[in-house]
C-alpha cells in the first residue's frame, strides 16, 4: 500500500529534481519529527506541571497534615507526662513541655489552615473546634490538676472530656489525609492517562514519518537506480564500441538531464568518430602524397646538391684562376709602374744625351777650327821652311806631319761632327718616341691598376659566391635530409592513420556499420535513405532538450555539440 501511494506520488514528483525530492523528504520528515518532539515537550511540560501541582498541593498538604498529626501526638504525650509528674519540679517541667508543644501545635495548625485542602471544609472545622476545646480543657483543668497532683480528677477529665475530642480530631484528620492521598492518586492516574495518549500519538506520528520516509526513499531510489542502471548499460555498451544506443528520457530531474547530456555526448561522439575516420582517410592519402613528394624532393635535392658541388668546384677553380690573374695583374702593375718610372727616367736621360751631344757637336766645331788653324800654321811653317832652305827641311817635315795630323784631325772632327749630328737627331727622335710612349705607359699602368682592382674585387665576389654555393650545398643537403625525414614521418603517419582506422572499426555507429566503414553523414544518409540522425538532427534534439530543460541546462550541454 505504501509503495502504491509512493508510486502515485512519484508521478507528480517525477518532474522535480532529485535535490528537491530530497529536500521535500527532509522537510516533511523534519516537520513530523518536530511535531513529535513538540508533542513530547508539551506532554513533558504538562507532566511536570502535574507533578509540581501534586508536590505543591497534595504532597505538601499531606506533609503539613502529618506534621500537624505529629504535633497533636506530642501534645498528648506532653499532657500524659504532666499527669505522671511526681513532684513540683517534674510538674513544672511537664507544664513547660505542654506549653511548648501547644505553641508548635498552634503553628502547625496555622500552616495547615493556610493550605488549600482537598478534603471537606467541615472536617477541618471539626478539627479546629476540637483543638480549641482540647486546648482550653488542658489549660484550664488538666494543668491545674496535674500541678495539684489530683490524678483522679485529671484522669476523669481526660477520659470524659478529652476522649471524644481526640476521637473527633483523629477521625477528621484521617479523612483529610485520605482526601489528599486520593487527590494525589488522581493526579498520578491523570499523568498515566496523558502519557498513554501522548505515547499513542507519538507512535502514530513516528509510523507516519517512517512510512513517508521509506516511501520517498523507495520512490527516489527507484527514480535514480533504474535510470542509473540503464546509464551503466549504455556506458558499458559504449566501452564495447556501441555508439547506436540512446537513453529514454522520462523525467526532468538531474537523472533526466544526465540522460539528455549522455545522448548528446553519444551523438557528438558518433559524429566525431565518423569525422575522425574521414579525416584519417584524407590524412592517409595526404601522407602518401607527402611521402612521394618528399622522396621526389629528396632526389631533386640530392641532384641539386651534386650540381652545387660541381658548381662550387668550378667556382673554386675560377677563383684560383682569378686569384692568379689578380696576382699577375698586381705583378704587371708593379712592372708597369716600374716601366713608367724607367721611361720617365729614360726620357730625361735622352734629353740629357741630346743636350750632351749638342755640346759635343759644339766642342767638335771648336776642334775643327783648331785643326783648320793648325793646318794653316803647318802650311805657313812649310812655306817658311821652304824659304829657309836646307835649314828648314826638318822643320818642313815636322810642319808637313803636323799638317797631316791637322788634316786627319779635321777629317775626324768632321766625321765626329757628322756622327754627333746624327746622334743628336737619333736622340731627339728617341726623345720624341719616349715622349710619345710615356703617356701610353702611364695609361697602361692605370689600366693595369684598374685590372688589378677589378681582379681583386672579382676574386672577392667569386669567393663570396663560392661561400654562398657552399651554404646552398649545405642547405640542399639539409633539405635532402629533411625530405628523407619527412618521407619517413609521412610513412609513419600513414601507418598511424591505418592503425587509427583499425581502432575506429571498434565503434559501431548504428545500422550494422562500424567506425571503419564510416563515410560521412552525406554518404550515410544517401545509403540509409536519410534515416540516420545527422548533425541537423542532433541540433534538433539539442533544441528539444533546450525546450524541455531551458537555456541554463542547454548551456551546460554546449560542450557536447
Amino acid at each position: 500500500m505504501a509503495s502504491h501511494v509512493a508510486e502515485k506520488s512519484g508521478l507528480g514528483l517525477r518532474n522535480l529534481s532529485v535535490a528537491w525530492k530530497l529536500r521535500c523528504t527532509a522537510i516533511v520528515t523534519c516537520v513530523l519529527l518536530l511535531a513529535m518532539g513538540g508533542l513530547a515537550v508539551y506532554e513533558l511540560h504538562k507532566a511536570q506541571d502535574r507533578l509540581r501541582d501534586m508536590y505543591r498541593t497534595n504532597l505538601g498538604n499531606i506533609t503539613a497534615l502529618d506534621k500537624f498529626a505529629i504535633s497533636y501526638r506530642d501534645i498528648r504525650l506532653a499532657v500524659r507526662s504532666l499527669a505522671m509528674a511526681q513532684n513540683g519540679a517534674e510538674a513544672a517541667t511537664a507544664t513547660n513541655r505542654v506549653q511548648s508543644t501547644l505553641n508548635t501545635f498552634n503553628s502547625d495548625m496555622e500552616a495547615v489552615a493556610r493550605l488549600d485542602l482537598s478534603g471537606s471544609d467541615g472536617d477541618w472545622d471539626t478539627i479546629t473546634r476540637a483543638v480549641a476545646s482540647y486546648t482550653s480543657i488542658a489549660q484550664s483543668k488538666l494543668i491545674p490538676y496535674a500541678t495539684s497532683h489530683n490524678i483522679k480528677a485529671f484522669n476523669q477529665t481526660a477520659a470524659s472530656e478529652l476522649g471524644p475530642l481526640m476521637d473527633a480530631i483523629e477521625t477528621a484528620l484521617g479523612r483529610l489525609l485520605d482526601a489528599e492521598r486520593g487527590a494525589a492518586q488522581t493526579s498520578i492516574d491523570n499523568s498515566v492517562s496523558a502519557y498513554g495518549s501522548s505515547r499513542l500519538v507519538m507512535i502514530l506520528l513516528l509510523l507516519v514519518a517512517l512510512v513517508f520516509t521509506f516511501g520517498m526513499v523507495a520512490l527516489i531510489t527507484r527514480s535514480i537506480a533504474g535510470p542509473l542502471q540503464r546509464t551503466v548499460d549504455v556506458l558499458a555498451g559504449l566501452a564495447a564500441g556501441r555508439l547506436d544506443q540512446r537513453l529514454k528520457v522520462d523525467s526532468r530531474d538531474e537523472v533526466g538531464q544526465m540522460a539528455v547530456a549522455l545522448n548528446a555526448a553519444m551523438d557528438r561522439l558518433s559524429d566525431t568518430v565518423g569525422t575522425v575516420v574521414d579525416s584519417s582517410a584524407h590524412i592517409n592519402n595526404a601522407a602518401n602524397q607527402i611521402s612521394g613528394a618528399s622522396q621526389a624532393l629528396s632526389q631533386a635535392a640530392t641532384e641539386q646538391a651534386s650540381s652545387v658541388e660541381q658548381t662550387t668546384s668550378s667556382l673554386e677553380q675560377m677563383s684560383a684562376g682569378i686569384s692568379q690573374n689578380s696576382d699577375n695583374a698586381t705583378a704587371t702593375e708593379e712592372i708597369a709602374a716600374k716601366a713608367k718610372a724607367e721611361a720617365l727616367e729614360g726620357g730625361e736621360a735622352v734629353q740629357l744625351t741630346v743636350d750632351a751631344m749638342k755640346q759635343i757637336t759644339s766642342k767638335i766645331g771648336i776642334i775643327d777650327d783648331i785643326a783648320f788653324q793648325t793646318n794653316m800654321l803647318a802650311l805657313n811653317a812649310t812655306i817658311e821652311a821652304a824659304r829657309a832652305g836646307e835649314h828648314g827641311k826638318g822643320f818642313a817635315v815636322v810642319a808637313t806631319e803636323v799638317g797631316k795630323l791637322a788634316e786627319r784631325s779635321q777629317i775626324a772632327a768632321q766625321e765626329i761632327s757628322e756622327l754627333a749630328s746624327g746622334s743628336v737627331q737619333t736622340a731627339e727622335r728617341a726623345g720624341d718616341l719616349l715622349n710619345t710612349i710615356i703617356p701610353s705607359i702611364i695609361q697602361t699602368s692605370d689600366l693595369v691598376q684598374e685590372i688589378a682592382a677589378a681582379s681583386s674585387e672579382q676574386s672577392t665576389g667569386v669567393h663570396q659566391v663560392s661561400l654562398a654555393m657552399g651554404q646552398i650545398g649545405r642547405v640542399t643537403e639539409q633539405a635532402a635530409s629533411s625530405s628523407e625525414q619527412l618521407a619517413a614521418t609521412a610513412e609513419e603517419l600513414s601507418a598511424q592513420t591505418a592503425q587509427l582506422q583499425t581502432m575506429m572499426e571498434f565503434f559501431n555507429i548504428g545500422n550494422g556499420r562500424s567506425g571503419g566503414q564510416y563515410r560521412g553523414y552525406g554518404a550515410l544518409n544517401a545509403a540509409d535513405g536519410g534515416n540516420y540522425p545527422s548533425r541537423g538532427a542532433s541540433a534538433g534534439r539539442s533544441q528539444a532538450g533546450q525546450d524541455m530543460f531551458g537555456p541554463e541546462l542547454e548551456a551546460k550541454f554546449d560542450s557536447f555539440r
